[in-house]
């Protein structure tokens, strides 16, 4: 569309003689047009690859600090290394070796368990032979 005469108003471009301008001359869709006018909207199609993170396996940090504190430390601070190295290697994107490392702290961590109570368990039963003896 482009400006027509001197009163400002805005005509139709089939309206008037038509210039190798006419587009860039035109007002932006804001500007009022008349009913002649036919707007065309068309959509690109959008392309787009759909990226999926690959799921984390379990760290087993919970049960790694907790086999650390009531139960076995020495083994259970390799426990937590190990549940630490499967989220750095899961956004490395080494699934495997995220998996890897989530077998190894369950593993340390189950080890630390049963070492704990294994020793827990002899203390007791020291304890309790020491008192029966003594007693």
């Amino acid at each position: 569309m482009e400006k027509g005469g001197i009163t400002g108003d805005w005509v139709s471009p089939t309206t008037t003689q038509s210039q190798p301008n006419d587009l860039a001359m035109s007002p932006p869709p804001a500007y009022p047009f008349d009913s002649s006018t036919t707007m065309v909207t068309l959509q690109q199609p959008v392309v787009g690859v759909a990226v999926q993170q690959p799921q984390a396996p379990d760290d087993y940090m919970g049960f790694a600090i907790f086999t650390t504190l009531c139960c076995f430390w020495p083994v259970g601070i390799f426990a937590i290394l190990k549940a630490r190295d499967v989220h750095k290697k899961t956004w490395q994107g080494d699934t495997s070796g995220a998996l890897q490392s989530s077998r190894t702290a369950r593993r340390l961590s189950i080890i630390a368990l049963v070492v704990g109570i294994t020793g827990l368990a002899l203390y007791f039963a020291i304890i309790f032979t020491v008192v029966v003896n003594n007693g």
